[in-house]
């Protein structure tokens, strides 16, 4: 943003194109703040995995921005308060064939199963500077 000082255009969480998606989580998938495109967000899948189902977020987001922590998140509430969402670590190896310089493909999986769960699961993509 040459020339531009105000944070409700250039701040982290401002959404100058209105697309419903704030800066800070565009440029961490690279996606641009101008145009309110919905290409380049996570996608949800499912595993099999011991004849159970699992939950999946894939996405391609920045790996050459230490600054970034790159969470997915679950609940079993989409009312939950976001700091007690649960931190998913299962990263499932994908490929990287296409992906640009300083970004990196992930897979997610869910820790709980579908099986396992209440009636509904949720999972997130949470971006913040610490």
């Amino acid at each position: 943003w040459p020339n531009e000082n105000d944070l409700a255009i250039i701040g982290n969480l401002a959404d100058p194109d209105g697309d419903g998606l704030h800066n800070l989580l565009e440029y961490a998938l690279d996606l641009d703040p101008t145009d309110p495109s919905q290409s380049g967000l996570p996608q949800l899948g499912c595993d099999v995995v011991d004849s159970k189902r699992y939950m999946t977020l894939t996405f391609e987001c920045r790996n050459d921005d230490a600054t970034l922590d790159i969470d997915v998140i679950a609940s079993d509430s989409a009312a939950t308060p976001i700091g007690s969402w649960t931190v998913q670590t299962n990263a499932v190896s994908i490929g990287q064939e296409g992906v640009r310089d300083g970004m990196e493909r992930r897979k997610v999986r869910d820790s709980q199963a579908i099986e396992d769960g209440g009636v509904r699961r949720f999972l997130k993509l949470r971006v913040d500077i610490p």
